[in-house]
Parts: C-alpha cells; structure tokens; sequence
C-alpha cells in the first residue's frame, strides 16, 4: 500500500493563490501538532483544521508519545 503525501490548500486571499507552507516555529518534539499555516505571499498564518493536523502532522501523536519528563531538552 503506498502512502501519497497530502497537498496544502492554497491562499485564499491572494490574488495568484501560492499555497501555504507549514510553519512549525512553534512546534516542539513533545508537541508535534503545534504549527500553523503561512502565506509567503501575504504573510498571514492560519491555523489548520483538524484534518489538516491529521494529515500533515509527522511524529508521534497520540498514546505512544513519551511523556514530558522523558523527552530531551
């Protein structure tokens, strides 16, 4: 079974409709899914549905994440 990686959405509020990076400046290894959506056209940032957390979070989420005190700091 092959996995095909999911496509971000695009800006809506730019007029060519570039579509948007995933910023991850506010994640961190004990908080994967802790990013937003950026515009390098306009500069905004979105925050990202729960399907596109679903889809475009990597590591480990759920039960199996390690807890705090045993992640590296």
């Amino acid at each position: 079974m092959t996995r095909s990686h999911p496509v971000p959405p695009n800006c809506s509020l730019c007029p060519d409709r570039p579509p948007l990076w995933k910023d991850t400046t506010t994640a961190a290894l004990h908080r994967p899914e802790r990013w937003l959506w950026y515009c390098a056209g306009c500069r905004r940032r979105w925050e990202p549905t729960g399907a596109d957390r679903q889809g475009f979070t990597w590591g480990v989420t759920g039960p199996e994440r390690l807890p705090r005190e045993h992640c590296a700091r």
